[in-house]
């Protein structure tokens, strides 16, 4: 103990610091406990708030389905008319090419006619020129035997 102080003054002073934490932990246990009372209470808000988007989607829901079976029908149907669009297209196409084909093909066939013919006519004149030449080789060599026979 210090100089002069008596044992109930001693004792005052942690008692008084004591009923200070209190105070203090208390203060701080009511600011706690306010914050926790305005948590719940934003926590109620958003709760309600969610009951009553869900309850106007519970009322809402038979039309949404209603809504998006629809949909679902309109985009079949799109898809419908764009398939059957590119069916006749691809008919369409394809007979294009076919038509394309038998062309290229009735010219290719004429042209191979056409070199055929040339060909041909090349050939027999060929023929023809090799003919003539034996023709006259075979003169040529009668000629040569008949010469080589007077000679002997």
């Amino acid at each position: 103990m210090g100089c002069g102080e008596s044992d109930a003054t001693s004792r005052m002073r942690p008692m008084s610091s004591t009923v200070i934490n209190h105070e203090r932990e208390t203060k701080a246990g009511n600011e706690m406990y306010q914050k926790l009372i305005v948590f719940v209470q934003a926590l109620a808000a958003v709760g309600i708030l969610v009951i009553a988007v869900i309850s106007l989607m519970g009322q809402s829901t038979s039309e949404l389905r209603s809504e998006m079976q629809e949909e679902f029908r309109s985009f079949r149907e799109e898809m419908r008319s764009f398939r059957e669009e590119m069916q006749e297209e691809f008919k369409s196409v394809r007979a294009e090419m076919q038509e394309e084909f038998r062309s290229v093909r009735a010219e290719m066939q004429e042209e191979f006619r056409s070199v055929r013919a040339e060909m041909q006519e090349e050939f027999k004149l060929v023929r023809a020129e090799i003919h003539d030449m034996n023709k006259r080789l075979g003169r040529v060599e009668g000629e040569v035997r008949a010469l080589t026979q007077e000679r002997e």
